[in-house]
């Protein structure tokens, strides 16, 4: 215990939560090679706490100092690899979306059970510890002021690989983070893999199975945008003409007192009846930034999707392949619609056997593969993404030993793309979607 630090006190940071403390031996290590340096993080001996109840932080702000030295990188040296035990960036739908219920929802079973390891009469040590479940809080987006310290670390590093482990699923993520007036982002791509052994509790398989508006929300390729300001200022935000704070949810007018000020770029009230762009949108109308006090950091999260072509794809895990223009025209013939839905029907019922979801997030046991490799069109750098599993083919009319394949590939750019612009428009919507074309007459 000593080794790892067990035996020290977290002493208090003076507003209100508790530094890490300094185990005898460091457990992170630097490992340089040619092209790249790999940096191992340690967020187990050196966490913070928000709170002397709550869950432990991950990295803690002056620990940061110590893992991650000061840039520029060595001569030569174009990336930065991070080895990051906790997965940095998740996929923004389960970081924005499904975690913050997640937690909430174990809190309340937490309150109502009066056996349960955290109520008051429990002799565990966690005892009166809310939210301290580790498939509920442990995530770097739960510690905001943290995450955002350690991405401003990262940012003069610019190009930046993320490697973690994950024991329910594999993804992708890929962040562009912009620092005060640059026009050109640092590019932060998280890869996170599986263990050899998945664990897949029975809640996450019904999910996957039934509930249509998650998969949907998977599906929905929803990003997540920040806006960063140091501390509050007066009016960093312009509400429509003749609003006031009032009109915003409480969490929102919290966020705008905090420090540091972390705003998301949908919530927001806009009186408009037509979206930007169209004859009659009034600006004036609609939340907008301040020119005058502009953010202090900006940054994009989205999910990095499986974009190859079925044929390109495993067997086992490709559709069933049907015919789409005789779909259409059998939906357009009344003797013939029938076949049309039984072609799509099956096509449903051959995807309940087969491996689902699996473009974004993979839930099997498999194991990645980093690489690099330059874009023949753009000449960008990018990362590759490679997660390799076995599944047998539930068609195959003789049993075949499975082999490990590609079963989720994603490429990432590691330099900005010419369509890579700092988050600036306040919408009302996470997702808007696109009006229907009205025909003329």
């Amino acid at each position: 215990a000593q080794l790892f630090g067990h035996d020290l006190r977290n002493k208090p940071d003076g507003v209100g939560g508790f530094s890490a403390v300094r185990p005898p031996i460091n457990w992170h290590f630097t490992v340089d090679a040619p092209t790249h340096r790999v940096i191992a993080l340690d967020n187990r001996t050196r966490r913070s706490y928000a709170s002397a109840l709550g869950p432990p932080g991950n990295v803690s702000v002056d620990a940061m100092i110590d893992q991650l030295p000061e840039p520029p990188l060595p001569a030569g040296q174009q990336v930065l690899v991070l080895i990051a035990p906790l997965q940095l960036i998740g996929p923004p739908v389960i970081d924005d979306v499904v975690a913050p219920l997640t937690y909430r929802i174990f809190d309340l079973v937490s309150a109502i059970k009066d056996d349960f390891e955290t109520s008051a009469r429990s002799l565990s040590g966690l005892r009166q510890m809310l939210g301290t479940n580790p498939d509920a809080i442990e995530t770097w987006a739960f510690d905001a002021p943290t995450f955002e310290q350690f991405l401003q670390r990262l940012e003069p590093y610019k190009r930046v690989v993320v490697l973690s482990g994950d024991v329910h699923n594999s993804s992708g993520s890929a962040m562009s983070y912009w620092r005060g007036a640059a026009t050109q982002p640092a590019r932060f791509v998280q890869f996170t893999s599986s263990g050899f052994k998945n664990v897949m509790p029975n809640m996450i398989i019904a999910v996957d199975r039934v509930a249509a508006f998650a998969q949907q929300l998977i599906r929905a390729n929803l990003g997540t945008e920040r806006l960063g300001w140091e501390r509050p200022l007066d009016d960093m935000i312009l509400l429509p003409e003749g609003g006031n704070e009032a009109d915003l949810i409480p969490s929102m007018r919290s966020r705008l007192v905090a420090t540091p000020v972390l705003l998301p770029t949908w919530g927001w009230p806009d009186d408009n009846e037509v979206p930007p762009g169209e004859p009659g949108f009034d600006p004036d109308k609609a939340t907008r930034l301040n020119s005058a006090t502009p953010p202090d950091w900006r940054w994009r999260v989205k999910p990095l999707l499986d974009l190859r072509a079925d044929i390109d794809r495993p067997e086992p895990i490709r559709p069933l392949d049907i015919d789409l223009d005789k779909v259409d025209v059998d939906i357009a013939d009344p003797a013939k619609v029938v076949n049309a839905y039984q072609a799509v029907a099956a096509r449903h019922q051959h995807a309940l056997g087969h491996l689902r979801n699996a473009r974004q997030i993979l839930f099997r046991s498999n194991y990645g593969l980093c690489r690099f490799q330059t874009n023949a069109i753009t000449g960008n750098l990018e990362a590759v993404h490679e997660v390799y599993t076995a599944f047998t083919d539930p068609n195959q009319p003789v049993a075949v030993e499975p082999k490990a394949e590609p079963y989720l590939f994603q490429v990432a750019s590691l330099d900005p793309e010419a369509d890579d612009l700092p988050p600036e428009r306040l919408r009302r919507t996470a997702i808007e979607i696109p009006r229907a074309a009205v025909p003329n007459g």
